[in-house]
């Protein structure tokens, strides 16, 4: 039994993972966009709408969009890292 499996059996409706290894940032835009798509939008749809979005985004859009989103904080991360 997976972590999946487990949150499923313990009565979870639904569950989204991953079956390989991925970039952890680009996963947290992904899931952010995802849940900001979930006030509107059903499961599928919003996960479906966060890929399309993720794989045709331009670097200068994901600079754009991280900088104004209200409920991301790249102050921490301004000191040592940037987006390349």
């Amino acid at each position: 039994m997976g972590l999946s499996s487990g949150f499923l059996k313990a009565g979870s409706s639904s569950v989204v993972s991953s079956l390989w290894s991925v970039d952890d940032f680009a996963t947290a835009l992904l899931m952010i966009r995802f849940y900001d798509n979930l006030y509107s939008l059903p499961i599928a749809q919003a996960l479906c709408q966060a890929q399309q979005w993720l794989r045709n985004a331009t670097q200068p859009d994901l600079i754009d969009w991280t900088q104004n989103h209200p409920k991301i904080n790249m102050t921490p991360f301004s000191k040592c890292c940037t987006l390349q």
